[in-house]
């Protein structure tokens, strides 16, 4: 897992011989989509921290917006190598003994497309974005620059002047005071210009101290490393929840009380049934709860939308499911979404953005341990006319959490899955890279 991070680089100089100014630039922000229109803040995290915010075309749907609780006067890397990728492609830059990994696609930063870390690390986030933009492919190929073994230069990606749109804000009010604050002065005149460098780097120096005293305490006083408990474990097995959940979907009736069934969902936990009063029937939600509590399995029933809607449900039992070895994540990917391309079936898939568990110790007894995570987590939905098929999800760490039966007025049925699965990820010191 990858964490931003502050990078002080020197700018190419717009003459020859002459180098241009420092600068600092971030790698492995947090990157999301939000809907046009919509209020940037209140998609953020909670807290201080800066943001850089591109738009889609004119007309577009959505912003793309990348996240950092990092300080200081930041601009995005993956927003400064967008025209040297020509907007379709990525590239493995070098950062000291580290990596970073950097995707555009359509002239904007992928949202798996800004990654640092160790090369494998940055290996395996290639994967990823390639296998879930292998449809997205230009005509002419992605441009490509380095690889994980020979990455190129930070100083190749660079341009001679920096684009307004890298460039981060602060979240909220505090932060805009202080940077207007400190843009007034510098404008004062040519004589400040000197000082806020100084200021500048004095600021990331006490950042590199701070880091370097948080490492030597770390290695003084490292706790015992130990593994994040696993998620797929706590939920059924594919077949068990199938040959739970179908037949109970299958078991409901079209009509209860004259009320027609419009869809129902069943999760690992309950079954749920949303039924709808016929427009002009005189029917009514006594006639539905009376047919309805019938059947001895429904233990709740609510009326909603003013009386015209209906649902009823009752709780399920499943077999926890195993704790089976996983996959490599290009393996399983790979493996994951074959029968899916081969069919051409309509599955969506995402990556799925967990908390950052780096450093996070627990108590267990009288010793504390340090969480790592070995895994990587993705979200998928799929839905068809066809009923759901266990032979599609076979791969180890794949579960199913939810399949929704949807019925028409005209009586066609449409299926909707969702689920998870996961593959094993390198295992990164916290303690040193907080990956």
């Amino acid at each position: 897992m990858s964490t931003s991070e502050i990078i002080p680089v020197t700018l190419p100089g717009r003459r020859p011989g002459r180098p241009g100014r420092r600068v600092s630039v971030i790698a492995g922000l947090e990157w999301k989509d939000i809907p046009a229109g919509q209020s940037t803040g209140r998609h953020l995290p909670p807290g201080r921290g800066q943001y850089v915010k591109l738009r889609t075309d004119s007309g577009g749907t959505h912003a793309r917006v990348g996240f950092t609780r990092s300080p200081g006067r930041l601009f995005s890397l993956g927003v400064l190598a967008i025209p040297v990728l020509k907007g379709n492609g990525y590239a493995f830059v070098r950062y000291g003994s580290r990596v970073v990994f950097l995707a555009c696609l359509h002239d904007m930063p992928a949202l798996t497309g800004d990654v640092i870390g160790s090369a494998e690390l940055v290996r395996n986030a290639c994967t990823v974005f390639r296998t879930l933009h292998d449809r997205d492919e230009p005509t002419d190929g992605w441009v490509i620059l380095g690889s994980p073994e020979a990455p190129v230069d930070i100083q190749d990606i660079l341009p001679s002047a920096l684009p307004g749109r890298a460039r981060l804000h602060p979240v909220n009010q505090a932060i805009r005071i202080v940077t207007l604050t400190v843009l007034a002065a510098a404008l004062a005149g040519s004589a400040l210009w000197g000082y806020n460098r100084w200021q500048e780097e004095q600021r990331l120096h006490q950042l590199q101290d701070m880091n370097l005293r948080q490492m030597q305490d770390a290695q003084q006083n490292t706790p015992d490393r130990q593994a994040e408990p696993h998620p797929w474990p706590q939920l059924p097995l594919v077949q068990t929840f199938l040959d739970t959940c179908i037949p109970a979907l299958r078991s409901l009736h079209v009509s209860e009380g004259g009320w027609q069934l419009t869809a129902a969902e069943c999760t690992p936990d309950t079954l749920r049934a949303d039924y709808e009063r016929p427009k002009g029937s005189t029917v009514t939600y006594e006639d539905f709860r009376r047919a309805i509590t019938q059947h001895n399995r429904f233990s709740f029933v609510t009326l909603q939308d003013g009386g015209e809607k209906a649902q009823a449900g009752y709780s399920l039992t499943m077999t926890a499911g195993t704790d089976e070895s996983l996959q490599p994540v290009e393996q399983h990917l790979a493996r994951f979404l074959a029968p899916f391309q081969r069919g051409n079936r309509p599955l969506q898939m995402e990556t799925e953005k967990m908390p950052d568990i780096a450093g996070h110790t627990v108590t267990i007894g009288d010793r504390e341990v340090l969480l790592f995570r070995d895994w990587q987590q993705w979200q998928f939905s799929l839905e068809e006319r066809l009923q759901p098929d266990a032979a599609l999800f076979t791969q180890p760490g794949t579960r199913l959490t939810a399949v929704t039966l949807l019925l028409s007025e005209d009586g066609e049925l449409t299926w909707k899955t969702r689920g998870r699965t996961w593959a094993t990820q390198a295992q990164q010191p916290t303690e040193n890279t907080h990956e």
